[in-house]
C-alpha cells in the first residue's frame, strides 16, 4: 500500500496531512481502545491516540484511489 504525507509547519501550527490507498472507513465505528475488552488487542489505537494529542483531526474520504485525513496542532 502506497501512503504519502505531507507536513506543513508555520506561524499557526503544524499540520499533517496523510493520503493511503485504503478502502477507508466509518470512524463512528471505530471500537474504543480504553474498553476493558480492547486494551489488549494489538492494533487499533491510531485514530485515538491522534484526536489524543492533536488540537483538531479531519477525516474525509476523497476522489477514488485518494484518502486524505490532516490533524493539526497549535503552538
Amino acid at each position: 500500500m502506497h501512503v504519502a504525507s505531507l507536513l506543513v509547519v508555520d506561524s499557526r501550527g503544524i499540520a499533517i496531512r496523510v493520503r493511503d490507498q485504503g478502502t477507508g472507513f466509518d470512524p463512528a465505528t471505530l471500537a474504543d481502545p480504553q474498553t476493558p475488552e480492547n486494551l489488549t488487542r494489538p492494533s487499533g489505537r491510531g485514530t485515538f491516540l491522534t484526536r489524543t494529542f492533536m488540537d483538531e483531526l479531519t477525516l474525509q474520504r476523497a476522489a477514488e484511489d485518494q484518502r486524505w485525513g490532516s490533524a493539526s496542532s497549535a503552538p
